[in-house]
């Protein structure tokens, strides 16, 4: 969760090839691909999702698509936004849900799924095949099928995880607080191959570790 007043905006610029859409809903038709989420205040619902259409000679502006599509508020801190094949996932902090969109170029999307995943205030999210693994301050890291979207396993782990990143067989996630929200100083690698059995080294670094990068 994050105490900010301010709409902080992440963009992610979106290319898709054409698909089904295999829903009953009507899609939203969008122009461009542009998608801007807004992260809204927290403790209020107020979050939103946005697209641009990047036409040279205008752009286009479509707010509050989500809203449009559903009827309903897209949620309370919208705390990241992720793309995974056909799909855009919104992990939605403080009102505890994972939105999930089917996206297409040609219809624009659908409501594929609301994974609700209460009490957890999940943060952000990694992909392996066919699973997301969620990091949550009071649940561990919860693992999503990415087919039924429905949550299979949580690996459990002390404090309260931040960002997260895959690489082979490997998830690391930074631990930027104790349970009593105090700061933690860890990064943890876990071995995800097996998720009955999983494996966790701890690395040291200053208090507070965030977001982090891989490079090869």
């Amino acid at each position: 969760m994050k105490n900010q007043l301010n709409l902080i905006m992440l963009a992610a610029i979106l290319i898709f090839a054409g698909c089904e859409i295999n829903k009953d809903d009507e899609p939203i038709e969008l122009s461009g691909d542009l998608y801007i989420l807004c992260e809204g205040n927290f403790g209020s619902e107020n979050a939103s999702l946005w697209s641009a259409g990047l036409d040279d000679e205008e752009t286009e502006i479509n707010p509050n698509i989500y809203e449009a599509l559903t009827g309903n508020n897209l949620g309370d801190v919208a705390n990241a936004m992720y793309i995974n094949n056909d799909q855009l996932y919104i992990i939605n902090n403080n009102s505890h849900t994972i939105e999930i969109l089917k996206l297409c170029e040609d219809d624009g999307f659908t409501l594929e799924a609301s994974v609700d995943i209460a009490y957890s205030s999940p943060r952000f999210m990694a992909f392996k095949n066919d699973k997301g693994f969620i990091t949550t301050w009071y649940n561990g890291i919860l693992v999503l099928d990415l087919n039924s979207n429905s949550i299979t396993d949580t690996i459990s782990i002390s404090g309260m995880p931040e960002d997260i990143l895959i690489n082979g067989n490997d998830a690391y996630v930074s631990v930027s607080m104790n349970s009593d929200w105090t700061a933690n100083n860890e990064v943890l690698r876990i071995d995800i191959t097996d998720l009955n059995s999983v494996s966790i080294d701890t690395y040291y670094g200053i208090p507070g570790p965030g977001k982090m990068e891989l490079i090869d």
